[in-house]
């Protein structure tokens, strides 16, 4: 993973009350392009390149778990109960999300050679 990824993770995971829109609207555009990054890897014909990159994915799995579970701790809140900030959202952070998931749709035709 990019080192500038990380920071961006630590920065949103590490405040002690929810991030803001920005923070947030900002590491789902990174996280896209990190998505971006990997699907290219696993696009390669290199099996080196393709190994590499589902390493990079498991380590970014594992790190966004222990900060989401890092994060709840922070701010009292269960995980499970994450789900229920989205019935909170304003239509322009719902706007956000829902272009920021059609994003991702479209980086799920990854074909591996």
């Amino acid at each position: 993973m990019s080192k500038q990824y990380i920071e961006s993770l630590e920065s949103v995971f590490n405040e002690t009350s929810p991030p803001s829109p920005e923070s947030l609207k900002s590491l789902m555009d990174e996280t896209i392009h990190f998505f971006q990054e990997i699907k290219s890897k696993i696009e390669s014909h290199d099996p080196t390149i393709q190994e590499g990159a589902f390493q990079e994915m498991i380590l970014m799995r594992h790190s966004l778990e222990q900060k989401m579970k890092t994060f709840c701790a922070r701010v009292g809140i269960d995980p499970s109960q994450m789900k229920n900030f989205t019935q909170n959202l304003s239509p322009t952070e719902w706007s956000s999300l829902e272009e920021t998931k059609d994003k991702l749709k479209s980086l799920n035709d990854i074909h591996i050679k």
